[in-house]
């Protein structure tokens, strides 16, 4: 039977010891890009909602954003309550909120994102316009997080998401 070498002893468990090394760096990385993986998606889907919604305000008689009702529990609001409708029901049929049913995606949906969507007169960055209707759609991103932030890197991931569209009204 051989002996190892001098230089062959000093070598052994050196392998596991830059794993052990490595591991931590490997995790976070893989960390990273599930996490940016689901908001880019989730921020498609809310992108998606406020476009289905501005499209549905299209359907209306609205031709200015004064004309269009800011109360839900107004009887004429049917143009404000079939936009966010419209919202609710696209981001109830995507992946992107959390439930395993429907129903239970919807149920959320009306309990956190109802109050978030906003039908107004203003812009998504340009200028805005009284002839032109903003739809804006806000989702806390904690309801919608895959995985759970590791400890101390709670600043890694943004608070909510936000997806915006312009309908221009004739």
């Amino acid at each position: 039977m051989r002996t190892p070498s001098p230089r062959v002893r000093q070598q052994r468990g050196a392998a596991v010891v830059e794993f052990a090394l490595l591991l931590p760096v490997l995790m976070l990385l893989l960390y990273g890009l599930a996490t940016f993986g689901a908001a880019l998606y989730a921020q498609m889907a809310i992108s998606r909602a406020a476009e289905d919604g501005a499209r549905a305000a299209g359907f209306t008689q609205a031709k200015t954003v004064a004309t269009i009702p800011s109360s839900l529990n107004d009887p004429t609001a049917q143009t404000l309550g079939s936009i966010q409708a419209q919202v609710i029901e696209s981001l109830a049929n995507s992946a992107v909120v959390p439930g395993a049913s429907y129903a239970a995606r919807r149920t959320w949906l009306l309990a956190n994102v109802l109050p978030q969507i906003k039908v107004d007169g203003g812009s998504c960055g340009g200028v805005s316009s009284t002839t032109m209707l903003r739809v804006s759609v806000s989702v806390p991103f904690s309801g919608i997080r895959i995985i759970p932030n590791p400890t101390g890197y709670s600043s890694w991931t943004p608070t909510a998401l936000t997806g915006c569209a312009i309908l221009q009204l004739s």
